[in-house]
């Protein structure tokens, strides 16, 4: 896969794109037409996120019924956890707090699980924004996996109806994170998915209470986000266009936006021709 762009490169292609000068001692990319723009790039960007399954965007993980077990957390009698060591799934037989699982006092086994489901946000891992698929193993590495069938509700992914089995492998999209539109402010508490920009990148933060920790150098608190490469040459013309319309300049946006979505159409055709090389993903679609 190719390097994503900073945002602050997409935004600056644009600005200059617009006849504007975002840098240097003649600069005249003002901060209001730097939002607008961002603006933009954030409407442009989501709508290709959305439109495309591209495989920046797409993850395949294992995921299990239940959160994994975690020592330090006080369980209530009948909750049932997860061991990714000894992948199997253990019961609470009263309230604790941590101990090992193998204390026949505290915890069973567990070998049957219901209801089943896979929660869109799950503890420690990843948000499932849209489901492709779910398979006995790693779609990915096994040929002969199965496709596990399951319905989708409020809660998550529901497996309870389909044939038993210990965990599922997903391949979904992560829900779109949006452009930081203002920039990163000190004084301001943000919470978990605000998101801010910071030259040259955006960021949103992983967590709550986030106050004073400046994204560049927090790690624990701020994840940066930037334009996924197939994606770059579609929001750099498309947001162009949208400058074209708000400079009056009407005539000339829908050229502009028709290439910018022969980019986008160009770099999926990319994608799906280099995937047709490898026949196990046939079984990604539907």
């Amino acid at each position: 896969m190719n390097d994503p762009a900073s945002v602050q490169r997409v935004l600056y292609w644009v600005a200059r794109k617009a006849g504007l000068v975002p840098a240097g001692d003649n600069a005249n990319l003002d901060p209001d037409m730097a939002t607008e723009i961002l603006i933009f790039m954030d409407d442009r960007l989501r709508e290709a996120w959305d439109t495309y399954n591209f495989v920046e965007t797409t993850m395949c993980d294992e995921r299990s019924f239940r959160d994994d077990f975690d020592a330090t957390k006080c369980y209530e009698k009948g909750a049932i956890v997860w061991d990714p060591c000894t992948r199997a799934y253990y019961s609470a037989l009263l309230t604790e707090t941590g101990g090992p699982l193998n204390n026949a006092s505290v915890w069973a086994p567990a070998p049957s699980v219901s209801p089943r489901w896979v929660p869109w946000k799950q503890t420690n891992r990843l948000t499932i924004g849209t489901c492709f698929g779910a398979w006995t193993s790693n779609p990915y590495e096994t040929t002969n996996r199965r496709r596990l069938w399951f319905e989708v509700s409020r809660r998550g992914l529901e497996f309870t109806n389909c044939p038993e089995t210990a965990t599922a492998w997903l391949v979904y999209r992560v829900p779109y994170p949006g452009i930081g539109l203002a920039e990163w402010d000190a004084t301001l508490t943000y919470s978990v998915g605000d998101t801010v920009y910071d030259a040259p990148d955006s960021w949103y933060s992983l967590i709550d209470g986030n106050k004073g920790k400046d994204p560049a150098t927090s790690p624990d608190a701020w994840v940066s986000f930037r334009v996924p490469y197939p994606m770059v040459r579609f929001v750099q013309q498309a947001a162009y266009s949208d400058t074209l319309i708000t400079a009056g300049q009407n005539e000339k946006a829908p050229n502009e936006l028709q290439m910018a979505y022969g980019f986008l159409g160009q770099a999926f055709d990319q994608q799906q021709l280099q995937q047709g090389q490898r026949e196990n993903w046939t079984g990604y679609s539907g």
